[in-house]
């Protein structure tokens, strides 16, 4: 058989190049039978089976060609081609693309890059220096990481990684982007990921030393700058194309263009809080704003969970419940903490008449730039004569900056419990540890004097073992636990105690305000988004309504409730209404009766006109809740 192969050099490259697609075949095809794929993934080949059909026919065939002529012309040179064209294809095929002309000569153009780049860095093992060899050994192991990452995500969630999930990462720092990881993909997958990746860099290693030494490096360059600037002008005019590069690079650009906004936004001289032309009336009163953190009602007693998660919210004392307001169903705007907080605490939301306007979802840097822009909660309360207070148990910084801390600079007192020592060394920062910053705020605070004080919680994030003092009681098993894996049972485990923890830290801040120089005093607690505890947590790439569902509570001292009889009567009225959280900043000027001109009374909870419903209510860049949320 060798032989006759060795012959017939043309039915040899035939019979490689068919074999190479095979393989091909099944490695794109293993997927669907794994039970970590996405359910999207799953509902398109379903839904469109005769244009995925299509589209694979189209790969296989390509892939079958162009390696048959490259075995037929031989050499490793042609087999790394072969390697890369592969990586650029599947991804590419998984998310229904080529599209056209330009998207194909994309998907080629760029392989032959990388490949050019292999074929240089063939000259250190023929005795070219060291500082050459490491820096194109550099490129090519993120080119090769970044396939694979591409790769694994599609599978996963059916769709390549969007630009609010990078801008997410973005915003985080090193420790917060591991635990997002093993979160979104679990240790198994990543596991496996690091080892495709070890595996897949040891063969390109392999074919390298094999390859021929170019004959000139200036030649090479010469023509791999030709090929790079054939590929980005290509790439300008295709609509589909895209790699983990590019929408990096689109993502980091969304990112800057927010936090740039916020600072031509408060040097803008035209910019002056006095146009809002605020008013207020009271004295002497605090509202204490609680940020929660991945925190399900589905997953709190409250709510009819089976498991005794919110002892507080549901004790039998007449004057707890006497105090408490439970929206019933209230919703994120958004699944990612800057995204939902940020709009949370600006004037700016998505029934916003300029957000209504665009319909192409594709680019969010519209929403950031417009939440920059325009004024924030802080800023109004300040304005109103508010003195405001921002403690967090959150990072202040992430790898680049964080927009929640920026937009938390308005306030009057800022402090991070990061900047603290240590108290609970195994897990960590803990949220009790924001008390004493609220008791001594409130020690401080003079006759007459109103405050708001933002509380930005650890909550119920991943890790969840770790959202709790390790000395924390864990919640008593419940039955039909056991039909559960070992690990989705001691995950859900974890995540009920750290809502348990969540509840008690309530409990303590409602005492410390009832216990305050101030008789007139609320508190309002809402989470940032909901958490699919048995999936990926929250992830809009793999959005499920669950991740949308979040607790909204209110406490009002008794003192309150008399003299804002009126308030605290539409509150309980309108608590069985659809709420998002982009409202928050209404409520709590509706709370502490802060008048502006900008004002809209049929988005305030506070008013009589309130007028959110299943029919118009929003969710991210426009979009209508109940699209997102089947039987809302």
């Amino acid at each position: 058989m060798l032989g006759y192969f060795r012959r017939h050099r043309a039915v040899a490259s035939l019979f490689q190049g068919a074999l190479l697609a095979a393989l091909m075949t099944l490695f794109l095809a293993w997927p669907l039978y794994r039970s970590w794929i996405s359910a999207n993934f799953l509902t398109f080949v379903m839904s469109e089976r005769l244009r995925t059909t299509q589209l694979f026919i189209e790969f296989a065939g390509s892939w079958a060609l162009w390696s048959a002529i490259l075995y037929w012309r031989g050499g490793a040179g042609a087999k790394i081609y072969a390697f890369f064209l592969f990586f650029e294809f599947a991804p590419a095929f998984l998310c229904r693309a080529p599209s056209g002309l330009y998207e194909y000569a994309c998907l080629c153009l760029f392989p032959a890059c990388w490949t050019l780049l292999a074929c240089m860095l063939s000259q250190r093992f023929a005795g070219a220096k060291r500082l050459f060899g490491a820096l194109l050994t550099a490129l090519l192991a993120a080119g090769v990481a970044q396939y694979i990452v591409y790769f694994v995500y599609i599978v996963r969630y059916g769709r390549r990684l969007g630009s609010n999930t990078l801008m997410t990462v973005l915003g985080t720092n090193l420790v917060e982007a591991r635990s997002f990881l093993l979160d979104q993909f679990g240790l198994l997958p990543t596991a496996a990921s690091l080892g495709l990746f070890v595996l897949l860099a040891a063969v390109l290693r392999s074919l390298i030393r094999r390859c021929r030494p170019v004959k000139s490096l200036w030649c090479a360059a010469a023509t791999l700058c030709f090929c790079v600037a054939l590929a980005l002008s290509c790439r300008a005019k295709a609509t589909s194309y895209s790699n983990l590069f590019f929408d990096f690079q689109k993502g980091y650009r969304q990112y800057q263009t927010a936090l740039d906004s916020l600072e031509k936004a408060r040097s803008d001289p035209q910019r002056r809080i006095e146009d809002l032309k605020i008013s207020r009336t009271g004295r002497g009163e605090v509202c204490v704003v609680v940020v929660g953190e991945s925190a399900s009602p589905r997953h709190m007693q409250r709510w009819g969970y089976r498991r005794p998660t919110t002892p507080w919210l549901c004790c039998e004392d007449a004057e707890v419940q006497d105090a408490l307001i439970v929206l019933k169903r209230a919703y994120s705007c958004m699944v990612h903490t800057e995204s939902a907080v940020t709009l949370a605490l600006s004037q700016f939301s998505n029934y916003d008449p300029r957000v209504l306007l665009h319909f192409d979802h594709r680019d969010s840097s519209f929403m950031f730039t417009g939440i920059m822009k325009a004024f924030s909660l802080l800023e109004i309360l300040a304005g109103a004569g508010v003195k405001t207070h921002w403690f967090s148990n959150q990072e202040k910084i992430g790898a680049y900056n964080n927009l929640v801390s920026a937009l938390s600079r308005d306030a009057g007192e800022q402090e991070f419990i990061e900047d603290l020592p240590l108290i609970d060394r195994k897990n960590g920062h803990q949220d009790e540890e924001i008390l004493p910053l609220l008791r001594r705020a409130l020690q401080r605070a003079k006759d007459g004097e109103s405050h708001a004080i933002f509380l930005h919680l650890r909550g119920s994030h991943w890790s969840y073992r770790n959202s709790a003092p390790e000395n924390w009681p864990w919640l008593p098993r419940v039955k039909g636990s056991k039909l559960l894996s070992r690990e989705l049972r001691e995950r859900i485990d974890a995540y009920d105690r750290s809502i348990a923890y969540t509840d008690d830290l309530l409990r303590r801040i409602s005492e410390i305000l009832a216990q305050s120089k101030f008789a007139v005093s609320s508190m309002v607690y809402f989470s940032d988004h909901g958490e699919d505890v048995t999936g990926v947590g929250h992830n809009f790439d793999a959005f499920k309504p669950v991740m949308a569902e979040i607790p909204v509570v209110l406490w009002l001292s008794p003192e309150y409730r008399r003299r804002y009889a009126a308030t605290t009567a539409q509150l309980r009225a309108n608590s069985g209404r659809i709420f998002t959280s982009d409202l928050i900043c209404p409520l709590v000027l509706g709370l502490m009766h802060v008048q502006h001109a900008n004002a809209v009374p049929e988005r305030q909870l506070t008013s009589e006109k309130y007028a959110v419903n299943e029919q118009n209510a929003r969710f991210w860049e426009g979009r209508l809740l109940k699209s997102v949320v089947p039987g809302l």
